[in-house]
């Protein structure tokens, strides 16, 4: 949802989604679908992939959603803290119904706008 948000509202920026606990090649989840488009955005052909080192050495700058993803990449792939951005806590909408998915959306959309400003 966030790479999808970042691509709508900020589309110069060149903008890649990874997990952490994802199964790769699985599809976004319907309620993704639904509150992206009540969001002015869509997701299409997005397959998840999971995070590689590879990935945060490309990236100019990492976000993350939560405290304990910059734990878990400090541990898994040995990711400096300083390439690594969360600060606020983006609760994970994953499995829950649609109401946690628009206030996801919301909080992700605030988030971007805090760093990058208006688009």
């Amino acid at each position: 949802m966030a790479e999808a948000l970042g691509k709508y509202l900020y589309p110069r920026h060149v903008w890649r989604s990874r997990g952490l606990a994802v199964r790769t090649g699985s599809r976004a989840a319907e309620h993704v679908a639904v509150t992206l488009g009540a969001a002015g955005s869509q997701v299409t052909n997005h397959a998840a992939t999971a995070v590689k080192a590879a990935d945060v050495e490309w990236a100019d700058e990492v976000y993350v959603m939560t405290a304990r993803q910059v734990q878990e990449l400090q541990h898994r792939l040995g990711t400096p803290a300083s390439r690594l951005d969360e600060r606020e806590d983006v609760s994970d909408p994953y499995g829950s119904d649609i109401g946690t998915y628009r206030r996801s959306c919301d909080h992700i959309t605030r988030a971007m706008l805090k760093r990058f400003g208006t688009p």
